[in-house]
């Protein structure tokens, strides 16, 4: 089993500076530790299987109440898997697995960094698409205004299926 977990995140002043020379519509792994999230992450998506290639396309919607004014330049992106009963593999950070070095948070950029009042419902969307020979991520705002979805038909980053 497979549990994500998505949030809106304000990003510290060194990733600000390595964020300026990527592409925003490649996301990327990254030590989130020294960031803010300026919403409690929620869950993405829920993998209890693998019973087909259908299974990898998802779409979700998630909504966030911010509790204070932030400028919101992206998600994080967190998992929690069982690897058998209660082992299991986590990048989340209430269940972080201790010293872990080789798995780490999912960024998803936006372009434009959003500017999010106090009090107000951000809603973004998630895609998970695939097709004969990968699997890609895409995303966008729905509230509280609407931004181009990114990443379309993965054309920054894809992962090859096996």
């Amino acid at each position: 089993r497979v549990l994500f977990r998505s949030g809106p995140f304000t990003p510290s002043q060194a990733m600000l500076f390595i964020n300026a020379a990527r592409p925003t519509s490649t996301q990327f792994l990254t030590d989130l530790q020294s960031s803010l999230h300026a919403a409690f992450p929620q869950i993405l998506t829920h993998q209890p299987q693998y019973p087909s290639k259908h299974f990898f396309t998802k779409f979700t919607q998630l909504h966030f109440r911010l509790p204070q004014s932030a400028t919101v330049h992206g998600f994080a992106g967190f998992f929690h898997t069982w690897l058998y009963k209660d082992i299991y593999v986590s990048t989340y950070p209430p269940t972080l697995t201790p010293n872990l070095s080789s798995w780490f948070p999912i960024f998803f950029p936006l372009r434009t960094p959003l500017h999010v009042a106090a009090n107000t419902d951000l809603t973004v969307n998630f895609w998970r698409n695939v097709d004969a020979v990968k699997v890609w991520y895409e995303w966008s705002i729905a509230h509280p205004s609407t931004t181009p979805i990114q990443n379309c038909q993965g054309h920054a980053s894809s992962m090859t299926l096996c």
